[in-house]
């Protein structure tokens, strides 16, 4: 139910910005509009303002502008209209009928642009605040080579002290295929140097182990304990047995 709630308010959305884009080019040329409906078939509720209806009409997969004098069909080699008011459509040249056409779609191509940038003025891009969190190796691929262990913490990366692993990642990508990491890492309360050579095919993951994930349920299956237990999508993991967990795969390598 949630799933066609979200389709039709998105679906209606759409169609409200695509019959817009017709409408207000419409009224930037003079064109007088009869009608400006969303949905088809009989009108359920809307207001009249000017000479335009505003409706909301019972059949919703869909919509439309109806313009004045828009089933004209015949023109001469004028590009205008015989006949017919001036406030009509086909009494305006074709060149503003195409606009008037083309109008719609073109909204439904910008409106997302400005959507999406306003967000990112306002709200800023995503960003986890995992990738400031320090380096430590909580496991690493298996099968996978690597000079460094579990448990290691890294000191130093290329002179880098204390780094995050957004800074770590910095770092290897600052490297060219050929250079090597110079780490620094403490386990155990013993300190080591380490160096990694790179190859093009080297990625933070294969040095360093997975990158750390939030503990955060993407989602519960129904009828599963922890549905029953009251979880849901987007509940963060804060301990388990009393134990503080950071992320997913410290707890999967110390489970």
């Amino acid at each position: 139910m949630n799933l066609l709630l979200g389709v039709a308010l998105v679906l209606g959305l759409m169609i409200m910005i695509h019959e817009w884009g017709h409408f207000i080019v419409a009224r930037l040329f003079g064109v007088r509009v009869d009608v400006f409906s969303i949905g088809f078939g009989p009108r359920l509720f809307g207001w009249k303002r000017g000479a335009t209806d505003y409706r909301i009409s019972a059949l919703p997969f869909g919509g439309y502008v109806r313009m004045a004098g828009q089933d004209l069909s015949e023109v001469d080699s004028n590009d205008v209209a015989p006949t017919g008011a001036p406030d009509e459509l086909m009494s305006k040249p074709r060149w503003q009928r195409a606009l008037i056409s083309f109008a719609g779609p073109a909204v439904n191509l910008i409106f997302p642009i400005l959507l999406l940038t306003g967000l990112f003025v306002a709200v800023g891009l995503p960003y986890s605040s995992f990738y400031d969190l320090p380096v430590q190796v909580v496991a690493l691929p298996t099968g996978q080579a690597s000079p460094l262990q579990v448990g290691d913490k890294l000191l130093s990366i290329n002179g880098v002290r204390n780094p995050t692993w957004e800074q770590a990642q910095k770092a290897l990508k600052q490297a060219a295929p050929g250079d090597k990491l110079k780490l620094e890492v403490e386990n155990a309360g013993q300190t080591r140097t380490v160096e990694v050579p790179l190859t093009a095919s080297t990625t933070l993951d294969r040095i360093l182990g997975y990158l750390p994930r939030p503990p955060i349920l993407d989602e519960v299956a129904p009828g599963t304990p922890a549905e029953r237990a009251g979880l849901k999508e987007g509940d963060q993991i804060l301990a388990v047995d009393g134990q503080k967990i950071e992320y997913w795969e410290r707890e999967s390598h110390e489970a």
